[in-house]
């Protein structure tokens, strides 16, 4: 390129400056059209630089952990999800789609319950866990219980109304001996307390009375 001379490198920092000091007494939109003028007129490589700098300066908000960080990690991440939370990361993207459905967190769910396939799936065949799941939750919801739960609740309910008045008598026979043992103390701690207080008058009294009677005895 053509040589910079002392000169011109003096013209162009006087300039800079210049420019500075508008920008700092320019406004908030004056400044935006400005930028947005200047970023038009650069290159692709200068429009480049200038978001590596604004990247620099204000890191990314909302971003993607699953495309940063290592798979592994994404699907441990995303191991500690329950179905219903899986199925939802499902519909944020394909990206989230293809982790979400992978054999690899399915086929724990599924183990968990002792839910097994009986076949081998090839390795072109995916989400194979995912569809044994979903299969095996939709048998349960069709298979009859082997059990009448209201019956069974129903004899529940008479036992436990059976046996509430002898428990409701048993608790109110204790809470009784309760009230009875405190009323007990209290009567025990008052006559000890009026016993206590009536020896204490009677000493008073008789040592009152050996004195005068000792002073009388003086006078004689």
């Amino acid at each position: 390129g053509p040589k910079i001379t002392w000169n011109t490198f003096k013209t162009i920092q006087q300039r800079r400056a210049l420019l500075g000091k508008w920008f700092d007494k320019w406004t908030d939109s004056q400044r935006r059209r400005i930028l947005t003028g200047l970023l038009e007129r650069c290159s692709l490589s200068q429009q480049k630089f200038c978001c590596r700098k604004l990247q620099e300066k204000i890191p990314a908000e909302a971003l993607d952990f699953t495309t940063k960080l290592p798979r592994v990690l994404s699907l441990y991440i995303f191991s500690f999800l329950d179905p219903r939370s899986l199925c939802r990361c499902a519909q944020v993207c394909w990206h989230w789609k293809n982790l979400a459905e992978l054999d690899q967190l399915w086929m724990l769910k599924c183990l968990r319950f002792n839910w097994c396939i009986n076949f081998s799936p090839t390795p072109f065949e995916q989400g194979i866990w995912k569809k044994h799941y979903i299969q095996m939750v939709k048998e349960l919801h069709v298979t009859k219980p082997k059990v009448n739960f209201r019956q069974k609740a129903a004899s529940l309910r008479r036992k436990r109304n059976e046996m509430t008045p002898d428990f409701s008598r048993q608790s109110h026979d204790k809470k009784n001996k309760l009230q009875d043992r405190t009323r007990l103390r209290k009567a025990q701690s008052m006559v000890s307390t009026a016993y206590k207080r009536f020896v204490t008058i009677t000493l008073m009294r008789i040592s009152r009375s050996l004195i005068l009677f000792a002073k009388l005895n003086l006078f004689i």
